[in-house]
């Protein structure tokens, strides 16, 4: 699961799976550019490991710090102040990941989205309405304006699911499906 510094600092999240057995877990992914991962975090102390990707200018010293606390600091390119998306990718596929959720925050969610680099989309929305204040999901989009193609939607309890696929997966799967439409 990957999420942004400023969603880890903010929240505090666990990013675990409740559905699975704790064999199953994610391993968390914190997109970092500065390095103001806490030296002391929840998943220290349960010898959980996670993956903490930085940017060049990251202090060494507390990437040691990190690391001994069972974390795995790894240095990336940033582009416009920000870690780069496809070396991001890189990163994590060299690592053996071979699949990713992207919860967010919404910096980190629309870096993907407008990279392009996502296959599907799952949107939760929740029978609240934010005013002022409120974070976006998207940085100035909406679900046509970067490629998605609505499957469904789905009510769960009192929230909606919203399914999208990227163009491009879409048009994987049909050509897969249906060789000869084309």
């Amino acid at each position: 699961m990957v999420v942004g510094i400023d969603t880890l600092l903010t929240h505090t999240p666990v990013l675990d799976c409740r559905l699975v057995s704790s064999q199953n877990t994610p391993v968390p992914v914190v997109l970092d550019a500065k390095l103001k991962f806490p030296e002391r975090y929840p998943w220290m102390s349960k010898n959980r490991a996670f993956y903490v990707l930085t940017g060049p200018d990251a202090d060494p010293d507390r990437a040691k710090r990190i690391e001994a606390g069972g974390g795995r600091v790894v240095e990336c390119r940033q582009r416009d102040g920000r870690l780069d998306v496809s070396e991001v990718l890189d990163v994590l596929h060299g690592a053996g990941f071979e699949r990713i959720l992207v919860e967010g925050g919404a910096k980190v969610f629309s870096s993907f989205i407008h990279s392009g680099v996502w296959d599907a989309l799952y949107v939760y929305q929740a029978p609240k309405v934010y005013g002022e204040g409120g974070v976006p999901l998207f940085d100035h989009y909406g679900p046509a304006d970067i490629g998605a193609v609505t499957i469904d939607a789905k009510i769960f309890q009192n929230d909606v699911l919203h399914r999208y696929l990227n163009e491009r997966t879409r048009a994987g799967i049909k050509s897969v499906l249906d060789p000869m439409a084309g």
